[in-house]
């Protein structure tokens, strides 16, 4: 029984391409949330937001791409 159905190539690469922005965005918020701890002492972001940031970023950007190529 299959829950979700096999991605075709195009669709595999576009998810790799999205997991490396949503890494990358995740890694400059987690950098932010250090450097302003580090100055003022105090927290920016809660860790919810800043793994919820990764995410969305990821999945969005795999969106917006596997869009842009079905037009």
């Amino acid at each position: 029984m299959l829950f979700f159905r096999k991605m075709n190539e195009e669709e595999i690469i576009h998810s790799r391409k999205g997991m490396i922005f949503g890494f990358f965005i995740y890694m400059f918020a987690t950098g932010l949330h250090y450097m302003y701890f580090t100055v003022t002492n105090d927290y920016l972001f809660s860790p919810l937001v800043l793994l919820l940031t990764g995410l969305v970023a990821s999945f969005a950007y795999e969106m917006i791409v596997n869009m842009k190529k079905k037009k």
